[in-house]
């Protein structure tokens, strides 16, 4: 029971949320249309009321198994979650406005040109969160490493982790991806977590996706907190069929390049970090290679002579004000490449999204990873 409070606790919090922001579009909307039939009231009032519970409803289907009806619903509701963010804050704006009006006896005119402005500003950077959010970009870093390996110099590792293929990105924007990825000829692709989004969807079809990629030394994934909400065993048969070599706390040999996976629970445990380190036999004259879907617990990483840790999960806030959020939490680890002591960090904004399907102050990106010997 008590691990399930904090879940009871969180989701009734983000219910509160939902509602306070809704009433407060609400009251707005009210103001700046003038609204005042008792029939446009209530008719606003329904589409208000459902709009909150829809991203609840659509979830609650959507665990009970993929369809395409339900994996629209759950987009149209992500989306206006999304929007009901920008329009909460535009509606606190108005609120203001229309206070200081009443307070100083002002006109109301200014005040609902000014709210018509700002839902309209609110509505514009939703849409361009949404068409931001499917445009794939490139990041490029190059990393030396003393140790490297001949063969491995000036070859190019692309990375990627939190695509969340699910209800919200499927098969369309897999493709998209793969298409990105194969312009970049990569020798060899890291995903760092969160290839799954959590609740059913047609998950082998979505696995296979990887079996069209070619690469020279292949595909290596470790899983995120988000494989553990759906079927990680499921998951890692569907990915290891395509071809993808699915490391949970083990490590693999990939022409002297030691590349290691660890689980998102593992990696969340310092002791059980050090623990899972000391089991490996890692060799220190060869190079070694995370892949840890959250940029935690780096000290660890470091002690244990690692020369790159590529992570996701951050997603860099997602939506403004989100990356100062994130880089409160995770400091300078929480977005791109930075060092520590002798070991380079690169943690990506993710690919794809969660929740809210918006980006707005962030990107979703690859990474290319050039490698060079120190």
């Amino acid at each position: 029971m008590k691990s399930v409070l904090p879940i009871i606790y969180i989701a009734s919090f983000a219910i509160l949320l939902i509602g306070i922001g809704h009433l407060a579009i609400y009251k707005s909307i009210i103001a700046v249309f003038d609204i005042s039939t008792i029939r446009m009231i209530n008719i606003l009032r329904g589409i208000f009321i459902f709009g909150a519970l829809s991203f609840i409803i659509a979830n609650f289907i959507i665990q009970m198994g993929y369809s395409q009806v339900g994996s629209l619903f759950y987009k149209i509701s992500a989306i206006w979650l999304g929007t009901v963010y920008f329009l909460f804050l535009a509606s606190v704006l108005i609120l203001i406005v229309f206070t200081i009006s009443h307070f100083f006896g002002l006109s109301l005119i200014f005040a609902k040109v000014t709210g018509f402005i700002l839902i309209s500003m609110a509505l514009l950077v939703s849409l361009y969160g949404v068409l931001h959010s499917y445009n794939i970009l490139t990041t490029k870093y190059t990393v030396r490493i003393e140790n490297l390996p001949e063969e491995w110099v000036g070859k190019n590792i692309v990375m990627f982790a939190d695509s969340h293929f699910g209800s919200m990105r499927n098969i369309n924007f897999g493709e998209k991806l793969l298409a990105k990825i194969e312009s970049k000829n990569p020798e060899m692709i890291l995903i760092a977590g969160d290839y799954y989004d959590g609740p059913p969807a047609n998950d082998e079809a979505i696995a296979n996706l990887m079996s069209n990629l070619k690469t020279e030394r292949g595909i290596i994934f470790a899983p995120g907190n988000h494989e553990n909400y759906g079927n990680i065993s499921n998951y890692k048969k569907f990915l290891l069929d395509a071809g993808v070599e699915f490391l949970d706390n083990e490590m693999i040999d990939v022409g002297g390049l030691q590349v290691v996976g660890v689980n998102y629970n593992t990696g969340s445990n310092k002791d059980t970090l050090a623990q899972t380190f000391s089991s490996l036999d890692l060799k220190n004259d060869l190079p070694k290679i995370l892949i840890k879907h959250a940029p935690t617990n780096l000290s660890v990483v470091d002690e244990a002579g690692f020369d790159l840790v590529v992570s996701g999960h951050v997603h860099n806030g997602q939506i403004w004000p989100g990356p100062w959020l994130t880089k409160k939490i995770y400091k300078e680890f929480s977005y791109g490449m930075n060092l520590l002591n002798k070991m380079t960090v690169i943690t990506t904004s993710g690919v794809g999204t969660w929740g809210p399907p918006q980006r707005v102050g962030t990107n979703s990106e690859i990474m290319v990873i050039n490698l060079q010997k120190k």
